[in-house]
């Protein structure tokens, strides 16, 4: 006998054993029985060939054929081609032993997810479907993704892997690993997650994480994947009546078509759920965003649609405006002061803008307030602005004339506090109040060298600076014009106030009081520190050597000498 199969041309027939024959003839024994057709005969022989190419395991299509009739065989006598409810897990174990003995190979992962996927197929399109070698009861959808957990490969590239895990039916000539080569063939599919879609490999090649599935990829919908599932708080604002025959369990959550809802307040509005879902659109009216009788500002605040310039408004009134409104409009307030604010700003406590002296006006201008302030408004550096523009209490500075010649800029609410000219008030230096015309004579002792940039025409005399003095007599000391001028104070050295060695000193001015100085009770004071005059209490050494305390001032102005040698006198 020669080997005459599908594909084999007449010089490449060739003589078979007796195995190849004692399987033709178990194959129509099959036939008979109802479990294989030639059709189905061709995928299981698919599924031995795409084992020994991944495996390198030669095999001509004698082999290939008794290879695909023992596995037959065995998945009949098995009972897998019988019980649907068996576990995935015990499946798998059972056709991982008919395929091992079927091939009598090894590394048989690739063959076992290949029968796999083909008895997944069979199952999920049921028994009656032509060429199924399955014969059980059929396997609901929902129920398949259990299937693929047990797989151990997988198909490059990608989309040969997505069309083999996913296929249930062919449409065309050709078993399923045919149909993973053409690309635009469409076919039945079932993805692992058990919602069956038809497309073509075209479309399963550019899908990514839905692998094809448009229930996966949210452009269909499923019961899972619908908006009563994924948002079931939504569900009972869904319009009853509006929508026609649309139910939530029709729209994914995600769709951007507009849809009628009902609040609890009664209200129907229109959105669609994907602004419900992702945005948390909700009522439009209970929002303020849309406005009917119940929300409009005549009804929420009637205190404020009174104010509102109905004529002003191009057809804006209290009644088709809510008080969250961020649309400028015009008001009058009850004084007859117009003004243009938001509703949202009204509504905050906003009032009108003249009343509160936010807009000049007027009645509220400075020369309105304040006129005796306004009358030294300077003539020239307030460039176009006038009394009339500004407030009271405004913190814009403006130029002043105080009437003594003096133009100076400030505040216009310190202005109106009270803060004058800040050259009259000694505050700031001109050539009027300077300490060389104020005051000549501490002009003449200012240091000519220390104070640097400081000068008698760029301080006033009663300046709180610091400053060097220098006397007639070529002492200098520092200290404030302010003390100088309240306090009358001049150099502390002539009035004997501080000591200048040599000039002022116990030693120089009274050395019969510094010789009578105690050499070592009075610490760090020596005749040349301190002047004779000193109220700090002192201790002394007479020619008799008694030691006694008393002041410099005692001494040197009362005349106290040694009161023990005053005793020994009498």
């Amino acid at each position: 006998m020669r080997w005459v199969g599908p594909r084999t041309r007449p010089e490449d027939q060739f003589a078979v054993d007796l195995a190849t024959l004692r399987a033709d003839r178990e194959y129509r024994q099959l036939r008979r029985t109802g479990h294989i057709d030639a059709t189905k005969l061709s995928e299981v022989v698919a599924c031995v060939e795409a084992w020994a190419s991944a495996s390198s395991e030669p095999m001509n299509d004698a082999q290939m054929f008794r290879a695909a009739i023992a596995m037959t065989r065995g998945l009949v006598r098995s009972g897998l081609l019988e019980d649907a409810a068996m576990s995935a897990k015990t499946r798998r174990g059972m056709l991982e032993s008919v395929c091992a003995f079927a091939v009598r190979g090894s590394n048989i992962n690739v063959l076992v997810d290949a029968v796999a996927l083909l008895l997944r197929a069979d199952r999920l399109a049921g028994p009656h479907r032509a060429h199924a070698l399955h014969r059980g009861e059929t396997l609901a959808a929902s129920d398949a993704p259990e299937d693929t957990v047990e797989l151990t490969s997988s198909f490059y590239p990608r989309v040969r892997h997505l069309q083999l895990t996913q296929l249930v039916a062919v449409r065309q000539p050709g078993d399923r690993f045919i149909q993973a080569e053409r690309l635009d063939r469409e076919a039945d599919y079932v993805c692992p997650k058990g919602h069956q879609f038809s497309s073509t490999g075209r479309v399963l090649r550019n899908s990514k994480s839905s692998g094809g599935c448009g229930y996966c990829a949210r452009k269909k919908v499923a019961p899972e994947t619908s908006l009563a599932a994924t948002h079931p708080h939504l569900k009972a604002s869904w319009h009853p009546t509006k929508n026609g025959d649309v139910q939530p369990e029709d729209v994914l959550a995600g769709t951007g078509d507009e849809y009628f809802w009902l609040c609890d307040e009664g209200h129907t509005f229109k959105t669609s759920p994907n602004a419900r879902t992702t945005s948390g659109t909700g009522c439009g009216y209970c929002a303020n965003i849309l406005v009917d009788e119940s929300n409009c500002l005549r009804t929420t605040h009637p205190h404020l649609a009174v104010d509102l310039n109905d004529e002003a408004n191009d057809g804006v009134t209290a009644d088709n405006v809510v008080a969250g409104s961020e649309l400028v409009l015009a008001w009058i307030c009850p004084l007859g002061h117009d003004y243009w604010t938001a509703p949202v700003y009204r509504a905050g406590g906003s009032n009108c803008h003249v009343c509160t002296h936010q807009v000049v006006h007027p009645t509220t201008c400075l020369a309105a307030t304040h006129p005796e302030i306004a009358a030294m408004w300077h003539d020239t550096l307030n460039g176009d602005r006038t009394p009339y523009d500004v407030f009271a209490g405004s913190m814009e500075k403006a130029w002043f004339d105080c009437g003594e010649g003096h133009a100076y800029d400030g505040a216009i609410v310190s202005r109106v506090k009270g803060v004058g000219c800040r050259y009259c008030s000694n505050r700031a230096v001109c050539e009027s109040n300077s300490m060389r015309v104020t005051r000549p004579d501490l002009a003449a002792q200012l240091h000519p060298t220390k104070n640097g940039a400081h000068t008698p025409d760029t301080l006033v005399a009663g300046t709180s600076h610091k400053l060097w003095w220098l006397c007639k007599l070529g002492h200098d000391w520092e200290v404030s014009g302010d003390n100088r001028v309240r306090q009358g104070t001049g150099c502390p050295y002539c009035s004997n106030k501080k000591v200048w060695p040599g000039y002022n000193d116990m030693a120089t001015t009274r050395p019969d009081l510094a010789a009578e100085l105690h050499p070592t009770l009075n610490g760090s004071i020596g005749a040349d520190s301190v002047v004779a005059g000193t109220g700090k209490r002192l201790h002394w050494l007479c020619p008799c050597g008694h030691v006694w305390p008393a002041t410099g001032d005692a001494r040197a102005n009362r005349g106290r000498g040694c009161a023990k040698c005053k005793k020994l006198r009498k």
